[in-house]
C-alpha cells in the first residue's frame, strides 16, 4: 500500500483508514479491520479491492462485487461455486478468474481439473449438478473459452473486451533468454567480499592469541 501512497485513498488528502480503498480479510484479521471491509462492501463501498480468505462473505450478501480473483482453484467443484458466487448478486454481469499453475490442480477433485482445462466454463462447471446445462446463448457471455471462438458479427466478435482480458500497453516483452553478465559480476564480488571478511578474521584471530601469549 506503501508504494501506492496517497492514490490508496479517496479522497488523495486524507489518509484515514475509512478512505481507503484497499482491505485485507481473513480469520486472524483485528475486528475492527473486518467490521470496515463488511461495512463498506455492504453499503456504497469506498473500498474497491479486498484480498481475503474464503472467510469474507460467509453468511453475509454483497451486492455490487463484479470481480472475483482466486489465486490458486478451489478443492472441489462446489466450493468454486461459492467462492465465485461472491459476485454478481445483484444481477449484473460479472467476471471471476482463476490463476493457478499445473502444481496446485493435483490436490483438486477430477472435476475441477475439467473445469480449468476444458471447453465451455458454464458447461463444465454445472455439469455435475444439472446434466441439461448449455453454453450461453451469447458465446461472448458465456465464458473466455466461448468468447474465443465467437463469430457473432459474421467472422469476428463484435463485443468490448472486458477489463482483464485487455492487453496492458506497459508489459514488458517476455524474453526466453537472458544475459546472465550482470550475475557473474554479482558473484565474483560476493566471493571477495566473502574471502576478505575469511582473512580479516584470521587475522583478527591471529592478534588476541598473541595479545594473550
Amino acid at each position: 500500500m506503501w508504494k501506492l501512497g496517497e492514490a490508496a485513498y479517496s479522497p488523495k488528502s486524507v489518509r484515514e483508514p475509512k478512505n481507503c480503498l484497499l482491505g485485507v480479510y481473513h480469520s486472524t484479521s483485528w475486528e475492527h479491520n473486518k467490521a470496515r471491509v463488511v461495512t463498506s462492501l455492504k453499503g456504497e463501498a469506498i473500498m474497491r479491492v479486498v484480498i481475503s480468505s474464503s472467510a469474507l462473505s460467509m453468511g453475509v450478501n454483497f451486492p455490487n462485487i463484479r470481480y472475483i480473483i482466486n489465486f490458486g482453484p478451489a478443492q472441489n467443484l462446489l466450493d468454486q461455486h461459492q467462492e465465485f458466487g461472491r459476485a454478481g448478486r445483484a444481477g449484473n454481469q460479472s467476471l471471476a478468474l482463476i490463476l493457478y499453475h499445473g502444481n496446485q490442480l493435483s490436490h483438486c477433485e477430477q472435476t475441477v481439473k475439467d473445469f480449468v482445462r476444458n471447453g465451455c466454463l458454464r458447461v463444465v462447471a454445472y455439469k455435475p449438478f444439472d446434466e441439461s446445462i448449455k453454453p450461453g446463448a451469447l458465446p461472448h457471455n458465456c465464458c473466455s473459452y466461448c468468447t474465443s471462438i465467437c463469430k457473432c458479427s459474421g467472422n469476428k466478435c463484435n463485443a468490448e473486451a472486458l477489463p482483464f482480458e485487455v492487453p496492458s500497453k506497459s508489459t514488458p516483452e517476455i524474453k526466453l533468454t537472458r544475459s546472465v553478465t550482470e550475475d557473474k559480476e554479482d558473484l565474483t564480488r560476493a566471493l571477495k567480499e566473502i574471502q576478505l571478511k575469511e582473512i580479516l578474521c584470521m587475522a583478527l584471530l591471529i592478534m588476541d592469541f598473541q595479545t594473550n601469549l
